[in-house]
């Protein structure tokens, strides 16, 4: 097996190269996309790969080529059909009730100086890398 590796390799490649430019070129003239087009192509690709024994090589490989692809083609309508294949989309779920979203802080009252600086507890190091001990650091800062 391993010796004919390569050759069994080649083979499929040239049985899959035919079989996606038949089932290409058969789905374009047709305008339809359904199984007849990959069962076709099976049959036309058997019967290419045959030419060269003749043309009862042609017409029996044809037909093999063309009831595997037929058997192919019933066995993946038979399980899309099946339910454990459906895919029907979940309904949305509904957005949540605007009572128990989350509401952003209320404004706070700005003083008319516009130098004053809030120094709440909540504010943290003021983006600056460190937090203040109390108000009396930040009284050199006002003008």
């Amino acid at each position: 097996m391993t010796l004919r590796g390569p050759t069994a390799g080649g083979a499929f490649a040239v049985w899959g190269g035919l079989f996606a430019t038949y089932d290409c070129a058969i789905t374009h003239v047709r305008r339809v996309e359904d199984p007849w087009n990959a069962i076709s192509a099976g049959a036309a690709t058997g019967g290419t790969l045959a030419i060269r024994s003749g043309w009862k090589a042609v017409v029996k490989n044809g037909i093999v080529g063309g009831v595997l692809l037929g058997m192919f083609e019933g066995i993946n309508i038979m399980m899309q059909s099946m339910s454990f294949f459906d895919e029907t989309p979940e309904a949305p779920q509904p957005p949540p009730r605007r009572d128990t979203q989350l509401r952003p802080p209320e404004p706070k009252e700005r003083s008319a100086d516009p130098f004053e600086v809030d120094f709440d507890e909540d504010a943290g190091d003021f983006g600056l890398g460190f937090e203040f001990d109390d108000n009396e650091d930040m009284e050199l800062l006002k003008p």
